[in-house]
């Protein structure tokens, strides 16, 4: 009984906000409509990579306590990044995944930053400059 506990709690409780088992069958790409007003923050590099950090207000999932954020699924294409974000059913401490965006070291110059939603509509939320 000891295993099949120890067992359950590894697979279901995680600080990456979805259990493994969980976020394997609950993962959803969101529509801005329900992901709300996403702010971009200041970009900065580090090591390889460059991290857009996202506040978000307003979306209909921060009102169901049983969805959280997951992760920003992006794509760099010449100066525009498409971003989508995933979210999961809740489990484990869920509440201190980091919301940015992280690519590849980007370039200096100034990017477009669009949101791509699950029909393929995209959607204009800013500009950032490296």
């Amino acid at each position: 009984m000891k295993i099949i506990s120890v067992l359950f709690l590894m697979f279901s409780f995680n600080s990456y906000s979805c259990g493994i088992i969980t976020g394997l069958f609950t993962t959803e790409n969101i529509s801005l409509d329900y992901a709300g007003t996403i702010k971009l923050g200041m970009p900065y590099n580090e090591r390889n990579n460059t991290f857009i950090p996202l506040s978000f207000t307003g979306g209909k999932w921060l009102n169901n306590s049983g969805i959280v954020f997951k992760e920003v699924i992006s794509k760099v294409e010449g100066f525009q990044i498409n971003i989508t974000v995933q979210t999961c059913l809740a489990s484990g401490d869920s509440q201190n995944k980091t919301r940015e965006i992280i690519v590849n070291k980007l370039v200096s110059g100034t990017y477009k930053v669009n949101y791509v939603n699950p029909n393929n509509a995209v959607i204009r939320l800013g500009e950032i400059k490296i």
